[in-house]
């Protein structure tokens, strides 16, 4: 079986720019990518479609309820054995230090990219997460090397089980 990539979403634009930037990439079979405009609240692909989802920082842009249909739209198209996987900004301890991380996270994409993103905390992601049924595996971003935590970086890890 051969492996392709599917690239979603809602702008026509971004989709542009991907494809664009995709074309530069010499190691990448162009026949083998798909760029599919559509909301990601309601993926127009089938049941069990994906094996692999990969996002990065994309679960802060959904309200609580948005965010509640986000994964259960991934857990649709995952096939059972399949894996999402991201980085997110995730409130662990909820002290000052993290409310003023958070306040200037939320702040800046704001002001500088013009969306609203919001606060999720892990323990509220993963009681959703286990309601949905996925496995969850959460845990700190490190910078290498010097192995020091980034304060709520998280790399999220999804499973969706058989049966």
């Amino acid at each position: 079986m051969t492996a392709s990539i599917a690239v979603l979403d809602i702008s026509l634009y971004a989709l542009s720019q991907s494809e664009n930037l995709l074309r530069t990439c010499q190691d990448i079979d162009q026949t083998k990518i798909f760029f599919v405009e559509g909301d990601a609240l309601n993926m127009p692909f089938p049941n069990g479609h994906f094996d692999w989802i990969e996002t990065d920082f994309f679960i802060q842009f959904f309200s609580a309820q948005e965010k509640v249909t986000l994964l259960k739209e991934w857990y649709r198209v995952l096939k059972p054995g399949g894996i999402v996987t991201t980085r997110d900004w995730l409130q662990q301890k909820h002290n000052f230090i993290e409310r003023i991380i958070d306040r200037t996270r939320i702040w800046l994409i704001w002001h500088i990219l013009g969306p609203i993103a919001y606060s999720t905390s892990a323990q509220e992601l993963k009681k959703i997460l286990k309601e949905i049924g996925f496995e969850a595996a959460i845990f700190p971003v490190k910078v290498p090397v010097i192995n020091l935590k980034i304060p709520m970086m998280y790399y999220i890890i999804l499973y969706k089980p058989y049966g």
